[in-house]
Formats: C-alpha cells, structure tokens, sequence
C-alpha cells in the first residue's frame, strides 16, 4: 500500500489495522483446518514493511515511523498474532528530492 503524502502516517495506521482484522479473521477460519505440524498459521502474512509513504517533510516521516510502530506493537498486543522484527524501515521516506526547488 502506497501513501504519497504520507503526512504523520494516519492513512497507512488505519489500513494496516484494518488488514491486520481481516488476517486475524481468515486465521481463524484457517485454523479450523490446521494441522498439528503446520506452523504458517500462526505467522503475520501483514507486516509495516508492505505499506509505503513518503512525504516532502522529514519530520513527518519521522512521525510516521513511530505510528507504524505503535500500530505493530497493538497489532501483537490486541490481535495476538506473531509479528517479524522490524529490520529496514526505507518503506517510509522522505520525496524531498522529488519536489523542484
């Protein structure tokens, strides 16, 4: 998911949460039909990482990054799914370089 003017990253929270229900519902359904040796279901299929933002003010990148966090630290309190370490965090930048001076 792509969000060109990212501002503080509201847009990108709200679609990541929402995504985040649906997994959590289709796990659900899905584990119905697990097996004990199938491990898959209980990994996030969602990660921040899928969802992009930039924005011409780097500050608001910061403020970004920091949403995404939060809503990654709610998605594996609340929804109790297992989420990956958050390596690279390049899915939000700064497009200052995209605006002519």
């Amino acid at each position: 998911m792509l969000d060109a003017a990212c501002g503080a990253g509201n847009f990108l929270y709200v679609a990541y949460q929402e995504l985040k229900k649906v997994e959590l519902r289709l796990l659900d359904k899905l584990s119905r039909y697990q097996t004990a040796d199938d491990k898959q279901l209980s990994i996030s299929f969602v990660t921040p990482n899928q969802f992009y933002g930039m924005d011409i003010n780097p500050f608001a990148i910061e403020l970004a990054r920091v949403t995404m966090m939060i809503a990654r630290k709610i998605a594996i309190d609340h929804l109790e799914l297992i989420e990956p370490w958050l390596t690279d965090k390049s899915y939000l930048r700064s497009a200052e370089q995209l605006v002519a001076r």
